[in-house]
């Protein structure tokens, strides 16, 4: 993995959130991934993270996390599929 360069030089860590809902959109120039928490089925997600990109990126991003599944399928074994699909 290359050396990240951190937007604030003074702080070199980054801001960890745990996500467990998913929502993608797009239009013709972008992508918006959204990230967010569900604890309960029942519970409307609270959505904390955004990110929008080009769809050049989408797909780097795809790709990227394509190979760490497959890399982590291969030394730990299969993902279940998940009981649930979010919307």
């Amino acid at each position: 993995m290359k050396q990240a360069v951190f937007a604030n030089p003074k702080k070199r860590s980054l801001e960890a959130r745990y996500a467990n809902h998913f929502a993608v959109g797009h239009n013709l120039v972008e992508f918006i991934l959204s990230f967010g928490q569900q604890f309960e089925p029942q519970d409307k997600p609270v959505m904390h993270t955004k990110i929008i990109t080009p769809p050049v990126y989408a797909k780097a991003i795809l790709k990227t996390l394509n190979l760490a599944v497959v890399e982590f399928e291969a030394s730990c074994g299969r993902i279940p599929e998940p009981k649930r699909s979010t919307p």
